[in-house]
């Protein structure tokens, strides 16, 4: 193919490898030999004499249109923006700022969607409004609202996602749902904090732990619930208790059992068994040996007591 003008190329002509094109310039009526000038001028001649920023789109086959675009806007895109101002829909609207002369892109882009006069519509695409995207659900993503702690504690909204934050402040109550601090095997022995919620090595410790009094006074008198429990005797100098008669509280087939625990080393415990009790066959007081930190009495009647196995 020899160098010909465009006007003169046959409808069939087809260009191959080192092919020149040559044409005249629009602007000063030199002739080039490239294809780039060949493009320019199918674009002057699909936007017309008008120059304006777009795009050319195809909307069918070998039919293309052009679509007005802005590019520098210093403003949102308005309803009235519109067909009248020759948007279409496709149209491209992008907000910059001045600043430099030239314009500094903000990251805010639409599309229009809608051209119609005075009632234009253009959806923001980047970023993309929340608005403009379906809420998440428990079987479709979207956007999600954070929900308050007075929201999580409440417990009742279905649509907003739970924060690290509102977690943390939904505690448990004896009325509430919520989470619950764990007590620890002392806390659960101690058997007094309403607020944790004991644990299996927690309630196993608990129950190994005979239920206690604590003795600090010089004189003490045994009771009814002492039987089968230990009694801590916290005096450091002398304590005498009275072990009276104990016969009301016999539980039929079990054998009574009182113990002391001397938590002082210099402790010396004296049991009294009063007018009605005997302790290993006698009346008088029976006084623990020196050095022993438990005493331990048995009884099958409540009457008479062993210190030993009887």
């Amino acid at each position: 193919m020899t160098n010909v003008r465009i006007k003169d190329l046959p409808s069939d002509a087809t260009p191959v490898d080192a092919d020149l094109l040559a044409i005249d310039s629009l602007a000063d009526g030199t002739r080039r030999s490239t294809f780039e000038v060949m493009r320019k001028a199918v674009l002057s001649l699909a936007l017309g004499a008008d120059s304006f920023t777009g795009h050319l789109t195809r909307s069918a086959a070998d039919t293309y249109v052009t679509v007005r675009d802005n590019l520098s806007s210093i403003t949102d895109p308005a309803v009235t923006d519109d067909s009248d101002d020759g948007y279409s829909i496709g149209s491209i609207w992008r907000k910059t700022v001045v600043g430099d002369g030239v314009g500094t892109f903000t990251g805010l882009v639409w599309i229009c969607v809608r051209d119609n006069v005075d009632n234009a519509v253009w959806k923001r695409i980047w970023p993309a409004l929340a608005t403009d995207i379906s809420a998440a659900s428990d079987t479709a993503v979207g956007v999600v609202e954070l929900a308050t702690s007075a929201e999580t504690i409440t417990g009742t909204d279905a649509t907003r996602a739970v924060t690290p934050a509102g977690l943390q402040a939904k505690t448990t109550s004896e009325t509430v749902l919520g989470l619950v601090e764990l007590a620890t095997v002392a806390e659960a022995v101690t058997g007094t904090d309403t607020a944790r919620a004991i644990t299996a090595a927690g309630l196993a410790a608990h129950v190994a732990q005979p239920k206690a009094r604590v003795v600090s006074g010089t004189t003490d008198t045994a009771l009814a619930a002492d039987i089968g429990n230990v009694v801590f005797v916290s005096q450091a100098a002398g304590c005498e208790v009275a072990l009276n008669d104990m016969s009301g509280s016999l539980t039929s087939g079990r054998m009574q059992i009182f113990t002391w625990q001397c938590e002082g080393a210099a402790t010396v415990l004296a049991i009294n068994p009063g007018t009605s009790v005997t302790i290993d066959g006698s009346a008088s007081n029976y006084v623990a040996p020196t050095g022993r930190a438990r005493v331990s009495l048995f009884s099958r009647d409540g009457l008479a007591f062993f210190s030993g196995t009887p």
